[in-house]
């Protein structure tokens, strides 16, 4: 089994003197159920943060209580400074896109964007900087007149997320954004989140897709069961979070003598097949990757093709959320 993960939930206190968000020992429940538990995170603009777990782990209670529209029940919740009980000082600092929200379909995408510039008290000039700058980094340029009804639902995320930035937030909350999207419009979707971070904004993005996360998210947060088990850079966790690198092997002829020799391996885990290849894991550096390599020749197995390979974040997930159970 692997060393245990580092849990970096305070880490970050030495990272900035200014934290975009700052959260301490959040509770929150609803009856007796624990929603979240003790949570501590910190983060500073630019960071874009990938919030995984799983249904019910508390992801969606925290982002509303960044949001302002749920109370916590213990702990301290600040926005650049400002206690999120203070809705008059920190709204004005927020974006919000939760997983589901309504669009206005009878009118064109400039009435829309028109009207929620004056809900955010943007006067007649500003309104017109701000959509400007928003359609063009949402990719929405050629349609502001075009009626909202008319919009794929790529585009219609896309909306939502100009919505939500028109003020220029300090926060971008985004809750399962690319749910639905087809791998065009999730590409699209993760180079404007990344535009943003390089802008300066801090962003907290809720997701099940989670090769996107890897991708544009320099911070990950795995949050089971309300409790944040793993908090910290990207990098850290894909090096550090995986039980076992795996391999993909293909041979010619007869695969059993490699499968029953990987069986016996203490080191070798999860010997699956896979369509026409067998699959495994080992906990061995390269060295050791190598020496399977040649003891299953020496079996007299012809092997046609061995990747060793990255774990993906799917992996790395699945792997920390069992040994949280198993503590557990």
């Amino acid at each position: 089994m692997a060393p245990p993960l580092e849990y970096e939930a305070l880490a970050g206190y030495n990272r900035g003197v200014d934290a975009v968000v700052d959260i301490r020992g959040l509770v929150k429940r609803f009856g007796k159920q624990v929603a979240v538990n003790d949570l501590n995170l910190r983060l500073d603009g630019g960071d874009i943060f990938g919030f995984i777990g799983p249904n019910g782990a508390g992801k969606t209670t925290t982002l509303r209580i960044l949001a302002t529209l749920t109370a916590p029940d213990a702990g301290t919740v600040a926005i650049c400074g400002h206690p999120v009980e203070n809705t008059e000082a920190v709204r004005p600092l927020i974006g919000y896109m939760p997983d589901f929200f309504g669009v206005y379909e009878d009118i064109s995408v400039d009435d829309y964007l028109q009207f929620y510039a004056r809900i955010y008290r943007l006067d007649a000039r500003q309104r017109t900087h701000a959509i400007k700058d928003t359609v063009a980094l949402t990719g929405l340029t050629t349609l502001t007149e075009r009626p909202v009804d008319t919009l794929s639902r790529g585009q219609k995320q896309r909306l939502g997320l100009a919505r939500a930035m028109l003020h220029e937030p300090r926060l971008m909350l985004l809750d399962e954004p690319a749910s639905g999207l087809d791998p065009e419009a999730r590409i699209e979707f993760r180079e404007i989140v990344c535009e943003l971070g390089r802008r300066g904004t801090c962003v907290i993005v809720s997701s099940h897709v989670l090769a996107d996360l890897a991708d544009m998210c320099n911070r990950l947060g795995i949050i089971h069961q309300g409790t944040l088990c793993w908090n910290g850079e990207t990098g850290r966790l894909m090096a550090q979070g995986a039980e076992g690198r795996p391999v993909r092997m293909r041979v010619v002829g007869d695969a059993e003598p490699a499968r029953q020799f990987l069986l016996a391996q203490p080191d070798v885990r999860e010997v699956v097949w896979d369509r026409t290849d067998l699959v495994f894991r080992t906990t061995g550096d390269d060295d050791r990757v190598a020496s399977l390599l040649r003891q299953i020749m020496d079996r007299s197995v012809q092997v046609l093709s061995w990747s060793p390979q990255e774990p993906t974040l799917e992996q790395i997930y699945l792997d920390v959320l069992q040994r949280e159970r198993v503590a557990r």
